[in-house]
């Protein structure tokens, strides 16, 4: 189910697997673009990472997606951009896709200082965004409906 308010959007779908999971992600790198945030939500093993590395997948991605647990961060370089593609441009280049894990983060600032400015080039994507305080972009919850069953709930804020 897609709402769209003229202000923002949100998009609602259930997922009955990790597959499914990563391809909603896939899905969702196809309207990003660099400089864009992607912020999760959603409980330990509620698929966060899963939808990473469909999302990764999606913008060019070919490195293993891990979660970034006790890195905090961890940077893949992306070879396309789907929404530009999506356009007719068939240009390709490199950036960066910035996966941080804010489970160990205690708020915005701490990110800062996790190198949150270095990526502003390139998609950057925060697990346990809820640490983050206040936030813009995108926002994605993931929530557990049963053993394997996930509701995912998107809503594009300006």
């Amino acid at each position: 189910m897609t709402v769209d308010s003229g202000q923002w959007t949100v998009d609602s779908v259930r997922t009955r697997s990790a597959e499914e999971t990563e391809q909603y992600g896939e899905a969702l790198a196809r309207l990003l673009r660099p400089g864009d945030v992607v912020w999760l939500y959603g409980d330990l093993g509620a698929g966060k990472t899963a939808l990473v590395r469909g999302l990764a997948r999606g913008l060019g991605v070919t490195e293993r997606v891990t979660s970034p647990t006790y890195a905090i961060v961890n940077v893949y370089y992306a070879t396309i951009v789907p929404a530009k593609r999506a356009l007719g441009e068939a240009s390709r280049f490199r950036f960066p896709v910035a996966h941080y894990d804010m489970y160990r983060i205690d708020g915005f600032d701490d990110l800062l200082g996790a190198g949150w400015d270095e990526y502003e080039n390139g998609v950057r994507v925060a697990e346990w965004a809820e640490r983050a305080g206040e936030v813009h972009g995108i926002c994605v919850m993931i929530t557990d409906v049963g053993e394997t069953e996930r509701e995912i709930v998107c809503c594009f804020l300006p």
